[in-house]
């Protein structure tokens, strides 16, 4: 038996692995779900090591893919953020979209500020795939059953981002 003590989701055996796990953590006032997915029963002592250091960062990670997800709004080749972005604009309720971007908002600047919105919500770790981690963003539970995902490897480098719903 090796009993790791990881934070936000308590103590892990390596060596006797559930097939997930689930924990959560506070993120500015927000609550964001974590699931730690395994495929195997057993795992090695360093990637063990890799994904408490990954969970350490999570706010770091968040900072980089907000970079990542506005590279790819403003980028005239690329269309996930901007087809998330407009297909809430189309469906959001009046109510909901106002409550979003404020009353007084021109059409022009409801992108923008629904930018602004978005927040992590999940983040699913898969230390045993290529895809080491999964960002979901959302503008807010209850609003949409679409997000803005966000995968990266185990150093936060971005593999790609697309609209999942």
């Amino acid at each position: 038996m090796s009993l790791h003590n990881i934070s936000h989701f308590g103590y892990i055996d390596t060596q006797e692995l559930q097939l997930l796990y689930l924990g959560e953590m506070e993120l500015h006032n927000t609550t964001v779900q974590l699931d730690l997915n395994f495929e195997n029963t057993s795992i090695d002592e360093d990637k063990f090591s890799l994904i408490q250091q990954f969970i350490e960062n999570i706010r770091i990670h968040d900072l980089t893919n907000k970079k990542y997800i506005l590279e790819n709004y403003e980028d005239e080749n690329e269309d996930a953020v901007i087809d998330y972005i407009n297909h809430h604009i189309k469906t959001l309720p009046t109510d909901d979209l106002v409550t979003l971007t404020g009353a007084h908002s021109k059409s022009n600047e409801k992108p923008q500020l629904l930018m602004k919105k978005l927040k992590l919500a999940r983040v699913g770790m898969y230390p045993q795939d290529k895809a080491f981690a999964v960002f979901d963003y959302s503008l807010g539970t209850g609003l949409s059953e679409y997000v803005i995902a966000v995968n990266t490897d185990e150093n936060g480098n971005l593999l790609s981002i697309f609209m999942e719903g």
